[in-house]
């Protein structure tokens, strides 16, 4: 068996919830789902691959790619935007729509509108 699946297959048997506790109960400091990778917070949310991939459009294809090499593959950030030559942003997107990290930004701001100011010496 390859390095890869070995790691993916260890992840998988750490992502799954243990027993039947109460996931509200559970202590969060103490949770096995406190790991942080590249700087971000992993979910408890375990990725699964879509069985038939072929019916998704281009960019849900993109996305679930971008989980999966994090999430089951285990590959770090850079390692992912390197092989699918995505940007930083993209790549932390996807992983925060696909529910694999959590948002880090405190205050989550939709988009912002600004007004422009009207110059002093405008020509009239």
């Amino acid at each position: 068996m390859s390095p890869i699946f070995q790691v993916a297959k260890k992840w998988s048997t750490i992502a799954e919830p243990r027993g039947s506790e109460d996931q509200s109960e559970v202590n969060p400091m103490s949770s096995p789902f406190n790991e942080i990778r590249d700087g971000f917070q992993l979910t408890p949310k375990t990725f699964h691959v879509p069985s038939d991939t072929s019916r998704l459009d281009p960019a849900a294809k993109r996305k679930t790619t971008i989980c999966n090499l994090f999430a089951n593959h285990r590959l770090p950030i850079r390692d992912v935007m390197r092989i699918l030559d995505e940007s930083y942003a993209n790549v932390v997107r996807a992983l925060i729509e696909g529910g694999i990290v959590h948002e880090r930004r405190n205050n989550r701001q939709e988009t912002v509108d600004v007004e422009r100011r009207q110059s002093l010496l405008r020509s009239q």
